[in-house]
């Protein structure tokens, strides 16, 4: 689950190497961002050849979290690691 100021390595191959969580957004009344919630994060770290600025405001989905996910067929997911993916601004991967 991600919270405010969590910090995380994100898991796709953009060459950010680290980012905050800033606001989470459409969560529950606790601001725990679970499996497939949309969240306002900050670069933290990038490749020196990335030309992305750091500081620089950018939306993620979450595709992994710890807390245990439980679908209507009766299957629970859990996985060992937050992870989540940077998103662009028409919301495209």
């Amino acid at each position: 689950m991600f919270q405010k100021n969590s910090i995380t390595i994100p898991s796709d191959s953009s060459g950010i190497l680290t980012v905050k969580v800033i606001q989470t957004r459409r969560c529950s009344s606790k601001r725990h961002a679970k499996i497939g919630r949309f969240l306002r994060i900050v670069v933290k770290t990038t490749k020196p050849e990335y030309l992305r600025r750091r500081r620089k405001h950018s939306r993620a989905i979450t595709i992994r979290s710890k807390h245990f996910f439980r679908r209507l067929d009766g299957l629970f997911y859990n996985f060992s690691d937050n992870s989540l993916v940077l998103l662009k601004k028409r919301m495209n991967c």
